[in-house]
């Protein structure tokens, strides 16, 4: 924001948001085997969760036109759509799905109260949005340890690095995205690598407690104005 130049002399503070952190203690005292079971059942495939509003912004599409050459490599595969829905949008995704025949392939869940708990049962988050703000579902995934897998837009690499704590592509580079899948899917100590680093940057820089520490340096400094 700072690079335009209408409020390039403006003093601005950055203040990230942070999660609901008693929320992620309570979610993370059950193992995520048993919350998958709870919400998966028994079923012996790769659940990746996309989270938020269903729409073209957030990039679901982007998944679903690749979703072939990824069940190639992970016969296992199952993607989960979770959030409010645009109807148009979802009508437009699920006549992709039927025209590739792969439709018991995906699950478009409604929003729910407990989308965090889901977050953690899966195998991965997907955040392939064309364009973002701050999105607090790759901060949920960074403090419940799941592998992020994201594109490389707006604030997403503000919060993860790229190979250290997620995997970041590019839009023009589909091709990393599934790479990137595949790599959380059947390197177990690659994931562990970066989940461990997400779960430990969320709390060097994002936790309630930098979170009120910046909002009280910002009321400081404009009370000395």
């Amino acid at each position: 924001w700072l690079k335009f130049s209408e409020i390039d002399a403006t003093q601005s503070f950055y203040i990230p948001n942070c999660v609901w952190e008693e929320r992620v203690k309570k979610i993370s005292q059950n193992s995520k085997t048993n919350t998958q079971k709870k919400l998966f059942g028994n079923d012996d495939q790769f659940i990746a969760i996309c989270t938020g509003e269903v729409k073209y912004r957030k990039g679901q599409d982007i998944v679903i036109e690749n979703l072939k050459l990824i069940c190639e490599v992970i016969p296992n595969f199952k993607l989960l759509i979770l959030g409010r829905q645009n109807q148009s949008f979802v009508i437009e995704l699920k006549k992709t799905l039927k025209k590739i025949d792969l439709e018991k392939k995906v699950e478009f869940i409604s929003h729910q109260p407990n989308a965090m708990e889901y977050i953690y049962a899966a195998d991965a988050l997907l955040q392939p949005s064309r364009s973002e703000a701050l999105p607090r579902t790759i901060l949920e995934a960074m403090a419940l340890k799941t592998p992020i897998i994201a594109s490389d837009v707006d604030g997403i690499p503000e919060l993860v690095e790229d190979n250290k704590s997620a995997i970041l592509f590019s839009l023009s580079h589909i091709d990393k995205m599934i790479e990137g899948i595949h790599s959380v899917y059947s390197n177990d100590s690659f994931r562990t690598q970066i989940t461990e680093n997400a779960y430990k940057r969320y709390w060097d820089y994002f936790s309630r407690e930098n979170h009120i520490k910046k909002y009280s340096d910002f009321i400081d400094q404009i009370s000395n104005v």
